[in-house]
């Protein structure tokens, strides 16, 4: 009888997110050090977020929906298949996070 944007659970859901796509956002200071030339790890790091953060809400999104989420229909597995080919290639993100490591500070 209540819509389900309105239940304590997908609410909390819906919030999380929210913050997974607002943190695979570049922030102003990353956006500088592409713009600037130091490139490469910034843009594997900004890549490795954005990716990590795709994944965790198109799962979330899943879930939201229930088994519906599988279905074709709703587009959110498609979601869900695009966040996970993102991570693959055209490298994988467990990769660049070796990288970035590897790197150091």
């Amino acid at each position: 009888g209540v819509p389900i944007g309105e239940r304590d659970a997908v609410r909390s859901m819906l919030a999380g997110i929210e913050m997974a796509a607002r943190a695979g956002r570049l922030s102003p200071s990353e956006e500088m050090a592409l713009a600037g030339g130091g490139g490469r790890l910034a843009a594997l790091a900004a890549r490795t977020a954005a990716c990590c953060a795709a994944a965790e809400a198109s799962t979330d999104a899943v879930q939201v929906f229930g088994g519906s989420g599988y279905m074709c229909e709703t587009g959110v597995e498609k979601l869900m298949r695009d966040a996970q080919w993102c991570a693959l290639f055209p490298g994988p993100a467990w990769a660049a996070a070796g990288a970035l490591a590897r790197a150091g500070p």
